[in-house]
């Protein structure tokens, strides 16, 4: 990597990161008002991936107003605004899907459903469930640190996963799917992210360490699954990055991959406990 494609990606992540933070800590609205664009970008992006092949020809303007729908009803039914049956309301989102493709006379129907409805529980599903859990308090903490503490988990884990990996990294994780990864910089990752999370919850007091020890590897288990998941389109679409929105850092998909495959794993374990 050179020198100015380093002093981009430092410079992007710094801004990322500052951007982030302060929506967590401001207010729970400004937060939802930003996951919602993500969403609704990253459910736009993914079709872009998927229309790449000539199997698929995905409607963007379907995808992205699904997208804004979903997230929109679960937000406001985890706000109290409206009452959880209205939840029953997502089971047509597919049936609108295959509705509108009966109309589009395209050869290839069952791939543009499928990927579409892919593309909204995917990319918008796991931002809406954590606007919900800025809303919640976890232990007798405000939803907020939980998050930023989520947030700081997955940037450390990733952070000491390449750092341990690109020193001592030999044994390959998943050299089909990602060549780079590699069980070192795996268990690199893990130890930091271990260490960090006894301090944070020692600090927030969120939960019984025990469960809080669960709940962390969970997210990294999962997060990793998630970073695989999403190299693993990639490589069968044929491109390098998702898309080029985050100079530096590729696309949403790219930058989000583990905390879109870990958020409703974290959502389902915070209501179980």
């Amino acid at each position: 990597m050179s020198l100015s494609s380093l002093k981009t990606r430092t410079l992007t992540g710094i801004v990322f990161i500052a951007v982030m933070i302060s929506a967590i800590l401001i207010h729970p609205y400004i937060l939802t008002v930003l996951f919602g664009l993500i969403a609704f970008s990253s459910a736009l992006e993914f079709i872009k991936l998927c229309n790449k092949k000539s199997t698929f020809s995905i409607s963007q303007e379907l995808t992205g107003l699904m997208s804004v729908l979903v997230f929109v009803l679960i937000c406001t039914v985890g706000y109290n605004v409206l009452p959880d049956p209205y939840l029953w309301l997502l089971l047509l989102v597919l049936p609108i899907q295959m509705g509108f493709e009966m109309y589009r006379k395209t050869e290839n129907s069952l791939s543009n459903v499928v990927g579409g409805f892919f593309a909204v529980a995917y990319s918008t599903v796991p931002f809406a469930l954590l606007s919900n859990i800025r809303m919640e308090t976890i232990g007798e903490v405000s939803g907020a640190y939980f998050l930023l503490s989520y947030f700081i988990l997955i940037w450390i884990h990733d952070s000491g996963a390449y750092l341990v990996g690109s020193a001592f990294g030999k044994h390959r994780l998943f050299e089909r799917i990602s060549p780079k990864k590699s069980w070192e910089g795996l268990f690199g990752g893990l130890t930091l992210s271990l260490f960090a999370s006894y301090f944070l919850n020692d600090y927030f007091q969120f939960m019984p360490m025990l469960n809080w020890l669960l709940l962390i590897l969970i997210v990294i288990i999962t997060a990793n699954l998630g970073d695989l998941a999403e190299s693993m389109l990639k490589r069968n679409v044929g491109v390098k990055d998702s898309g080029n929105i985050l100079p530096g850092h590729g696309g949403l998909l790219d930058r989000f991959d583990a905390v879109l495959y870990s958020a409703p794993f974290v959502f389902i374990y915070l209501q179980l406990i």
